[in-house]
């Protein structure tokens, strides 16, 4: 089991410089969406946002000749082509052998080459006694192996992403389960007395949810928000951000920047309902959204909702 969770450490060596370099971004996205505030459009924050989750997932990078990552390529590939050797291969400085020291008194001939050691064949030859044999040194003791920190640490992994990915299987089928009698009205909608909150639920065939008697005006806003979330695809694109963060759980840069583009998302389907409707309904559609929140259990029925 170690052996396999070792070779996918080196397998996923990627997966921690996509993590990293989407950190740098997203920590630089958080500052600059506190410096605009509200001087940009949240729907070009949006897209920010979409920039950083893309580097999430996608394990190619576009090169460019600035950066404001570090490099931290081996000092090999730093080297210009002028400092390189033939193949790129590193520059190796010839070593010139050396002419042997004669010693004083020796004969000048190339041909013969002398040898140090000199042996005496009339020499007595070493012999044990009867009976004794050579003793053997003892085998020097093993090194303890190292400790499989990296095979842990991707178990450790493994067992992150595996969780948040049930977690969010679970949580849809179970809506789907508790939703199974929701009833259709003329406007395109589903109706449910379990609902507390509007949501989109379905990524090939979304369907927009709403509590059982929401009726007038407070329809009308509610339906105009979740239908700019369907023009958007935030219902394709918030379960793939998920599945970003599920990868990367382990990064809390990440953490912050899916909680900050879910509100981001919200608050851009707000501009786009006021820019539909006129700046005129700005305190209607305020009053809609803080009634619809009071008394929720849960921020989201599903981190796929």
């Amino acid at each position: 089991m170690l052996d396999i969770l070792s070779a996918l450490s080196r397998l996923l060596a990627p997966l921690w410089e996509m993590s990293l370099t989407a950190a740098y971004a997203a920590a630089i996205l958080i500052v600059l969406r506190m410096v605009l505030k509200k001087r940009a459009p949240r729907q070009v924050v949006c897209l920010l946002w979409l920039v950083v989750f893309a580097r999430l997932l996608i394990p190619v990078s576009p090169e460019s000749p600035l950066s404001i990552v570090p490099d931290a390529r081996p000092a090999q590939e730093q080297l210009t082509p002028s400092q390189q050797g033939p193949g790129g291969q590193l520059p190796v400085n010839p070593v010139t052998p050396t002419a042997p020291v004669q010693k004083p008194g020796q004969a000048e001939n190339p041909g013969i080459v002398t040898n140090p050691v000199i042996s005496n064949p009339n020499a007595p030859a070493l012999t044990l006694p009867d009976g004794v044999t050579p003793s053997v040194p003892d085998p020097q003791p093993e090194a303890p192996a190292p400790f499989p920190w990296r095979a842990v640490l991707t178990g450790v992994w493994l067992a992150g992403g595996a969780a948040m990915g049930l977690y969010g299987l679970i949580s849809y089928l179970r809506l789907r389960r508790r939703l199974f009698d929701a009833i259709r009205a003329q406007d395109g909608a589903w109706e449910h007395p379990a609902v507390d909150s509007p949501f989109i639920l379905g990524m090939i065939r979304p369907r927009i949810y709403l509590p059982a008697g929401l009726t007038g005006q407070p329809r009308r806003f509610i339906l105009c928000h979740e239908r700019a979330h369907l023009r958007r695809l935030d219902h394709i694109v918030k379960p793939v951000c998920w599945a970003a963060l599920a990868l990367h759980w382990f990064n809390p840069l990440v953490w912050a920047a899916y909680l900050l583009m879910s509100r981001d998302i919200e608050a851009a389907c707000d501009e786009a309902v006021v820019r539909q409707l006129g700046p005129q309904v700005k305190a209607d559609y305020s009053y809609t959204l803080l009634a619809l929140a009071t008394g929720r259990r849960l921020p989201a029925p599903s981190p796929l909702a």
